[in-house]
Order: structure tokens, then sequence, then C-alpha cells
């Protein structure tokens, strides 16, 4: 006689379909807490005319942040602010141009600055 088939997992079963779809659940909300962090640290497209930023990043990948102008981590400050690709003045000015899908969406024109706090 042949044995007989063996009998399905039941709550083995249960339990394992259970953790799977848990981990789905886990993974997709650190996406979104992931996607969050990340687009909520580029804040560079938020800087005006007048405000003050800091690179948190290297020349080659620049990190920048908007800061108080009165802040000691205060680099550079906007002198000017264009849409798309734009060439700022280099004997006047940095430049940080920001490029999404190999589009350049923003340039901002940067003044060496000092914050009073140093």
């Amino acid at each position: 006689m042949p044995p007989p088939p063996p009998q399905r997992g039941g709550a083995r079963s249960v339990f394992k379909a259970l953790t799977i779809i848990g981990m789905v659940i886990v993974l997709g909300i650190g996406a979104v807490v992931t996607w969050s962090v990340i687009d909520g640290q580029d804040d560079a497209d938020t800087a005006a005319q007048g405000d003050c930023v800091i690179n948190n990043g290297t020349d080659i990948q620049p990190d920048v942040e908007v800061v108080d102008c009165t802040s000691s981590k205060a680099e550079f400050k906007v002198a000017e602010k264009h849409d798309g690709d734009f060439q700022c003045n280099r004997e006047k000015y940095a430049q940080y141009s920001e490029t999404k899908n190999g589009d350049t969406t923003f340039t901002l024109c940067l003044t060496p600055h000092r914050g009073s706090g140093s």
C-alpha cells in the first residue's frame, strides 16, 4: 500500500501566509517612509533669492539645504534663482543646478556667506 499523502500544513500554512503578508506591508510602509525622508531632505528647490544654504554633500554630489542666514552653518547666500538651465556669471557666483529626469529644473547663483554665529 502506498503511504498516505502528506497533510496540508494547516496552521503552519496560515502562519506562513500571514508572515509573508506582514512582510509585504512592512516593506511597503518602509518604502513610503524612505521616499518621504529622501523627498524632504532635498529642499534646495524651496530656496529663494536672499536665502542662505549649506552643502551637506560634496562638490560632485551636493546636498543643498536651506538654513537661517544667522546660522554659523550658512555657507552661501542665494543671489539669483532661475527656472531651468541657466549659466550664472561664474566670475561673481558659485552655481548649483538641480537636474531631474535629465532636465535642469532650476539653477541657484550663490555668493559666499558667513553666518553671524561664527
